[in-house]
């Protein structure tokens, strides 16, 4: 065919491909990892596992492109890589069925289809890796053809450079391995050391990452050193998350959910690819070969390398792209069917109405030209932030569209971010902080997240969970909780007010799964907001946060965190349950229950969850805590002070669990046992406001011993007669001591009363505090004076 033919094609596909993504383009950061890459891009710095080294830097050239937002030109890169990607399957098919019109099809079908045109309109690796598969399918295709041994140094090359995008792409190297040696079997096993060369040269581009490791502004955890860069470039620290994790059934239902994403790739216009594969698989066996292998390794790949959930990272774009080659002959034999002498115009008629087909089921998907959730959604969040705020984050569709707006765009630059599991704070929390098992790991962060608190910088959280602060309470603060102390009013302003909401409330078009995250995570704030004043209009906001994510088991924990935070022990118990019917042995979910139970008066069943809670993980001192306050409203103190005495040896900064501690071995009667742990608690919380109660108590409990020995000396005088309540001894003066117990027997109090001699002395109700609380008095022996 020649040249000029060939070039018109290619560039018939790259100009409608563009069009189309054009039209559909992402105008700013998205959810998931776009603003991670975009940051670290950016900045030069370094991204999540594997790195990508190479993406940074051709990120890096885009930026420098003067149109739209630098969030858009990432976006925009995407788009450039997947129009190429879609002209060499239109090359590679143009050399296997000699039909223009095939390959054009065949090309404009891929770069429609499902998933690469998903991930053509953002900022993300695949894109650039759908391009070298592609690249490499159409060389190793002219490899065969040609038998050219000099385009083995090609191959070797783009092979070497598509690994410094993805590391991933190994995994298909046995099916190119098998393509070239079926093309050229002589030419391949004498493959030298200059192609060696070409395949290696391109992998020094790693290097990027131990240099730019020390980038103060971005660096995703610490890759320096020949551990941390081994660790980082092979993506170990994910894989034991999401590496051979499934359980058969899991498996099984993967596959059926990978098979089902094959075939919404092309839509109707499908029946192309299975007619290719049906009337030219036989004829063509070396690339039918092909074709199954690249299938294997994206199934192997996504059921037991990397089981992240399939709406969550899209998958199997290799072998789409050498699937989607099929769909020429399926034109190919279109065509001849209904071929009516040497008109064309039939051919290009079929191949526009297949096109319009794919494009038309796709659009409404893949269409992002209008999608500002996340990137509304970080403003609003900067927006509830006051002047100097510290915001400690959890989430990529939280943080990195943070760090975008912090990083990139130079937004609020008062505010400082800190991603809560140390990847990208690890300065803060330390380097090791990321290898901690999960009870070291909560107790480190406590303990550096106390200290930001005490520097007396607005601090706010974007979740609840997992946050303890002694002496400091989180209150709502539209999208975020404000640090706030014990007892002080939280923030009154009305933030809802202040966001922008563009798409949020839209409930009648296609959205992605992090689309939809973004705008539950909206919902379930505005619900907790709302709770207090309207609960039916909250509990409709948090059906509508369930129609957007109806299986998601982090939704039914917020949820339930939500119901529990407001009083609904009830509901939170049901959302719990949720969670613990996908997840039986999520022990937040199992503790957290626990504790609505016992706020609904069901002991035995609270102590249940904590106890199964702390068979799964014997360290997780929540439930601990939690079963031992079990124990103690049972009037178990004995036992519930040993189960403190557990939690201090492990964590011996565990502040609340001192305090309590002191109220059970107080109520054992282990008075010194109690100052002493009352004592460690205001060691470590010297601003708690129960500091002075806890004071006061101690020195009663010192007065208390004095005023033993006293009577004792005193009782050995025959002119004093001291007895048991009441009493009638003469004297000029005496102090009677009466104490008051809530129904929790957590607030000791003790007081002074002094009685003229001779009357009788009785302990009132009244006298013992508040009116409102369940009280009961005690009653002492008098001191004489």
């Amino acid at each position: 065919m020649k040249s000029a033919d060939l070039k018109s094609s290619a560039a018939a596909v790259f100009a409608v491909s563009m069009m189309g993504y054009l039209m559909t383009l992402a105008p700013t950061v998205y959810g998931g990892d776009s603003g991670d890459m975009i940051t670290a891009s950016y900045n030069l710095g370094v991204a999540h596992p594997t790195g990508y080294p190479l993406y940074m830097l051709l990120g890096k050239v885009f930026s420098l492109i003067p149109v739209g937002t630098v969030a858009y030109r990432y976006n925009l890169m995407s788009a450039v890589f997947s129009a190429l990607a879609a002209v060499f399957i239109c090359l590679t098919t143009i050399s296997f069925t000699k039909s223009r019109l095939a390959g054009v099809g065949s090309g404009l079908m891929v770069a429609f289809s499902h998933a690469i045109w998903d991930q053509a309109t953002v900022a993300e690796v695949y894109a650039l890796n759908g391009f070298f598969v592609s690249l490499l399918i159409w060389l190793a295709v002219r490899f065969r053809e040609k038998r050219d041994k000099t385009l083995l140094r090609y191959i070797a090359f783009a092979f070497g450079l598509g690994l410094t995008n993805h590391i991933s792409l190994v995994f298909y190297a046995p099916a190119f391995a098998y393509l070239l040696y079926e093309g050229n079997r002589k030419a391949f096993m004498k493959i030298g050391a200059e192609v060696k060369a070409f395949l290696v040269a391109p992998l020094l581009l790693y290097l990027y990452i131990p240099l730019r490791a020390g980038n103060r502004v971005y660096s995703w955890g610490d890759p320096r050193g020949a551990a941390g860069f081994i660790r980082h470039v092979t993506g170990s620290i994910h894989r034991q998350t999401y590496t051979l994790t499934l359980s058969k059934e899991g498996v099984f239902e993967r596959f059926f959910g990978l098979l089902y994403h094959y075939f919404r790739q092309f839509s109707l216009a499908g029946a192309l690819v299975l007619a290719g594969l049906y009337n030219h698989g036989g004829k063509n066996r070396t690339y039918l070969r092909f074709t199954g292998l690249m299938v294997g390794a994206d199934l192997i790949y996504a059921l037991f390398i990397n089981d992240v959930s399939l709406r969550i990272t899209t998958f199997c774009i290799p072998s789409i792209m050498a699937l989607g080659v099929w769909s020429g002959y399926g034109f190919r034999d279109v065509f001849k069917s209904f071929k009516r002498g040497k008109d064309n115009a039939f051919e290009a008629v079929a191949v526009a109405v297949v096109v319009l087909i794919v494009f038309a089921s796709n659009h409404y998907i893949s269409d992002r030209s209008d999608n500002l959730i996340a990137y509304d959604y970080a403003m609003n969040i900067l927006r509830s932030v006051d002047e100097g705020g510290v915001v400690f984050a959890e989430g990529d569709n939280t943080v990195l569209p943070l760090n975008y707006l912090l990083l990139v765009e130079g937004v609020r630059p008062d505010v400082t971010l800190y991603e809560r599991t140390g990847f990208l704070s690890h300065r803060l929390y330390g380097k090791d902080f990321i290898f901690l098992d999960e009870d070291e790991h909560g107790e480190a962060r406590d303990r550096v997240e106390y200290e930001v608190v005490q520097e007396g910088r607005p601090v706010y959280y974007t979740t609840k969970s997992d946050v303890d602060l002694p002496g400091y309470d989180l209150e709502q603060a539209g999208l975020v909780y404000k640090v706030v102390a014990e007892g002080e009013e939280g923030p009154s302003e009305d933030y809802w007010n202040l966001y922008d909401y563009r798409g949020v409330w839209n409930q009648t078009t296609y959205e992605d799964f992090m689309t939809r995250y973004i705008k539950a995570a909206y919902y379930l704030r505005l619900a907790e907001y709302r709770m207090g004043e309207d609960k039916d209009a909250a509990l409709e906001l948090l059906n509508d946060a369930k129609r957007l994510l109806p299986d998601n088991v982090e939704l039914h924990y917020d949820i339930g965190n939500i119901l529990l935070s407001k009083g609904d022990y009830k509901g939170a118990v049901e959302e719990f349950g949720k969670v613990l019917k996908e997840d039986a042995e999520n022990v937040k979910a199992l503790n957290n229950r626990g504790y609505a139970y016992a706020m609904m008066g069901y002991g035995e069943s609270a102590k249940e969850d904590y106890i199964k809670a702390l068979k799964l993980e014997p360290g997780y001192l929540k439930a601990r805590f939690n079963l031992a306050g079990a124990l103690m409203a049972e009037e178990r103190f004995g036992e519930a002070s040993q189960q403190y005495k557990l939690i201090v040896a492990a964590d011996p900064e565990y502040a609340n669990a001192y305090f309590n501690m002191g109220v059970s071995l107080y109520r054992t009667g282990d008075h010194q046992g109690a100052v002493d742990a009352w004592t460690r608690y205001l060691d470590l919380s010297p601003d708690s406001p129960r500091a002075g109660e806890i004071l006061e108590q101690i020195e009663i409990i010192e007065d208390q011993y004095a005023m033993e020995q006293n009577l004792l000396e005193c009782s050995n005088d025959s002119d004093c007669t001291v007895t048991e309540y009441p009493i009638n001894a003469c004297c000029m003066q005496r102090k009677c001591r009466w104490r008051a117990i809530n129904k929790e027997g957590l607030e000791l109090q003790e007081r002074w009363r002094e009685d003229e001699c001779g009357e009788e002395i009785k302990c009132m109700v009244d006298d013992c505090g508040e009116p409102d609380r369940e009280v009961q008095c005690v009653k002492f022996k008098c001191k004489l004076i």
